[in-house]
């Protein structure tokens, strides 16, 4: 009898010491509801203008916006758009906001575009709730749904919309998602517009899989190239999918899941819509100072795009001092 009751101890002791399997989410990569199709697009922000103008990340909203929408709404088409950082000037706010409104779903696609794989759970916390944020301050919502960015390698760009769904992820950015409540979205279909697919060869993948037939599809598209993709893309894409028989969805509605955690009013705009200065490696985190906002707030969205990338608090200071010295016989120095 001793014995027995010493192996029952000895078991239960094994048991409690075995470590607890953290909670993960799922990372979707299909849509389950049948016949449905999802299109989801991100987009682009500039770094520079002119002929020369690059990009930097693969998010927004970028100034394709609103044509993205309305071709999607005028064939009754939902669309879902994920946005991160690039969304404080008053065109991308506009733009959010017209999307929003048209009964498109928004989703996160993490504040700096990074390589999250890269980042301890301070910083991955940090990308994810910084979006959260300032959706919740530009649109009234909090997001329940994350996309990852890209994993580009000489593989992806070979297999194109054959790959299997690869946004970039591990254990550490699924626990951090799972605590927020996010769920992670990849795809199982890419356009191929972000690789280099011309207008034509990202209609032909859209014509194979239509007549491939997939119970459901989740596609991957890019807003930036709605240059050429909201006039010859976008169109044949949302005509060849619905003459297959496929409802035209939201990533929410294709899964059965609520799209937001919160929805509720818009903030109004003031100081408080610009972020924080962030560099997840560096952990550079500085408000705007008072005479930074004092220029933004007299200042309409194209000097606050420049202002935002070029001008600092030492120019400006200068100026001022500069600018008083001239106007009156008192002198007085802004940053002693």
């Amino acid at each position: 009898m001793l014995a027995s009751w010493i192996c029952i101890f000895a078991l239960a002791t094994f048991v409690l010491a075995i470590p607890t399997r953290r909670e993960l989410p799922q990372v979707i990569t299909k849509c389950t509801v049948p016949n449905t199709a999802a299109l989801t697009f991100v987009s682009k922000c500039r770094d520079g203008s002119g002929p020369l103008q690059t990009f930097k990340k693969d998010d927004g909203p970028y100034i394709y916006l609103k044509n993205v929408s309305d071709t999607l709404s005028a064939a009754g088409a939902t669309g879902t758009f994920f946005f991160n950082d690039c969304i404080y000037t008053r065109e991308s706010v506009d733009g959010a906001a017209y999307a929003y409104s048209k009964g498109h779903q928004i989703g996160s696609h993490t504040w700096s575009h990074g390589h999250l794989t890269t980042l301890d759970k301070t910083q991955l916390v940090s990308e994810f709730s910084r979006t959260e944020d300032a959706l919740k301050k530009i649109l009234g919502v909090v997001p329940a749904f994350t996309r990852c960015r890209m994993f580009h390698s000489r593989f992806h760009l070979s297999v194109a919309h054959k790959r299997a769904a690869y946004g970039e992820y591990n254990d550490l950015v699924r626990q951090v998602a799972y605590e927020r409540g996010q769920t992670l979205v990849n795809w199982d279909f890419d356009s191929g517009d972000s690789v280099g697919k011309t207008p034509e060869e990202s209609n032909n993948l859209y014509d194979d899989v239509a007549s491939e037939h997939p119970s459901t599809l989740l596609a991957l598209n890019h807003e930036v190239y709605v240059h050429f993709y909201s006039g010859i893309v976008l169109p044949h894409a949302i005509e060849v999918l619905q003459e297959a028989g496929y409802r035209l969805v939201s990533v929410a509605e294709c899964l059965g899941i609520e799209p937001y955690h919160y929805q509720g009013d818009a903030s109004p705009r003031d100081v408080s819509f610009f972020p924080l200065k962030y560099s997840p490696s560096r952990e550079i985190n500085r408000p705007l100072g008072h005479v930074e906002s004092f220029f933004l707030s007299l200042s309409g969205p194209q000097f606050e795009r420049r202002f935002q990338n070029y001008i600092q608090l030492p120019l400006i200071s200068s100026l001022l001092y500069y600018v008083y010295s001239f106007s009156t016989p008192h002198s007085f120095c802004l940053l002693c």
